[in-house]
Order: structure tokens, then sequence, then C-alpha cells
């Protein structure tokens, strides 16, 4: 079972629990997970700031945060990976910059966070291609 809590905080509703729903799961397929739980937030510029500045020294806006858990089973319930920040104003930002849809970006940011959640990181060389190659496997199996 896989169990997504969704909070919008912005004024957009263009982007929905359906939206991610859609991209979790998928990812969770390409990764092989069954059972977890996850939240995702849409916020705007002010609060990914703040969050930013708090937990990783950055005083600037930034298009996606993940802050993963444990991940342990307690007592056969649900894992829960953690919670995953998206700033819909940041990432329409990034499209006009890299003249991508606002839409394809959103899909890019929730799938980089979800892997972050699940383990993957790009600090090294080598845990940089692996994680950036399972991204374009996700997103390639995603039409928008």
């Amino acid at each position: 079972m896989i169990e997504i809590v969704f909070t919008n905080k912005t004024r957009g509703r263009r982007f929905g629990k359906t939206f991610f729903e859609k991209i979790i799961k998928h990812a969770a397929a390409v990764l092989g997970k069954k059972s977890f739980g996850i939240s995702v937030n849409l916020v705007n510029r002010r609060e990914i700031r703040a969050l930013n500045a708090k937990y990783r020294g950055h005083d600037t806006p930034t298009d996606v945060l993940s802050f993963p858990l444990d991940g342990k089973n307690r007592n056969n319930a649900i894992i829960d990976l953690g919670d995953l920040f998206v700033c819909p104003v940041v990432a329409a930002k990034d499209a006009g910059k890299t003249g991508e849809k606002v839409d394809k970006i959103m899909v890019l940011l929730a799938i980089h966070g979800f892997l972050h959640l699940s383990g993957y990181d790009h600090n090294k060389p080598g845990d940089e291609k692996l994680m950036f190659t399972l991204q374009e496997k996700i997103l390639k199996g995603l039409i928008f």
C-alpha cells in the first residue's frame, strides 16, 4: 500500500494530489517499492527559502527539498519515507530558463525528491550517475 499525504500551501491549483500520485506510484514500481508513506507539500517561495535556510544553510529559494525519515518499519506499519517540498513558482522559473514545460519540471522534481527519500544521492560522481540514470528511466515511463 502506498500512502501519499498531499498539502498545497500555494494559491495555485494546477498540480494536485492525482498528479503526484501518478509520478510517485510509477517511480515506486520502477524501484520495486510496494509499501510506504510519503508527504508531498507544495509551498511558496518564502516557505521553501525558510526551509532551505534552516536545514541546508542556504538562504535562497530552491525548487525541491526532501527530508528523509529513518525508513524503519514499526510494528508492521507502513514505512514513512519522509517529506517532499516543492515550490511551483521556482519550478516555473526553472522552466523559463531551460525552455521545458512547467509540467515536466514538476515531474522531474517529484522524481528527484522521491529518489532522495528512497536513499539515493548525487554527492559523489558514481552516486550521481546512478541517481540520474534512474531519474531518466522513471521519467521515460511517464507521459505528460
